[in-house]
């Protein structure tokens, strides 16, 4: 249900990235269940695009992207480790974000930036994902590198403090019990 709810939003993104760049090629990693419901929605797109079910490349893409857009989940730790910029979406159905926006008191939800104290990734929530906003976000980093820079180098710092604890789970809770005093 997610890439029903969020691909088309990243295509309608992807077309308009494209009007500014032409040359702009996009990749897509994904599990082998999916791979031919994405390729089917591209079909029409006349994209340049890349979409893979090889696990094994998915690294070596990671590190190769200029800017990576996601959805929330453990894609965000993975293109961490790749040192990868990232804008992270997060869309859920219209109860369940009520649910969960009456019970979580804090104003992220990328682990990251939980550990950090600090929004260094930025996120998109509900209504604001969308094609203009998610554009403006993306062509706001492609066209800056100095935030690209600052981005990678806080992802590090993370990074870091996530592995040198023996725990990374006590770091994580930690993060979160300190937002929430």
């Amino acid at each position: 249900s997610e890439i029903k709810k969020l691909f088309p939003i990243f295509i309608e993104t992807a077309k308009m990235l494209r009007k500014k760049n032409n040359a702009i090629k996009f990749y897509v990693v994904t599990l082998k269940e999916y791979k031919n419901i994405i390729l089917e929605m591209f079909k029409k797109s006349e994209l340049n695009y890349y979409v893979t079910d090889n696990m094994e490349e998915k690294y070596n893409i990671y590190t190769k992207v200029d800017f990576a857009l996601c959805a929330s989940g453990t894609v965000t730790m993975e293109l961490a480790k790749a040192s990868t910029p990232m804008l992270v979406v997060y869309k859920l159905n219209y109860i369940t974000w009520i649910i969960v926006r009456l019970m979580v008191k804090v104003k992220t939800a990328t682990i990251l930036n939980l550990v950090l104290e600090k929004n260094v990734i930025p996120e998109l929530f509900q209504q604001e994902v969308n094609s203009n906003t998610i554009f403006n976000v993306l062509n706001n980093y492609l066209t800056n590198k100095e935030l690209i820079k600052e981005q990678v180098s806080n992802i590090k710092i993370a990074v870091n403090k996530i592995k040198n604890n023996d725990n990374p789970s006590i770091l994580s809770a930690n993060s979160i019990l300190n937002l929430l005093k």
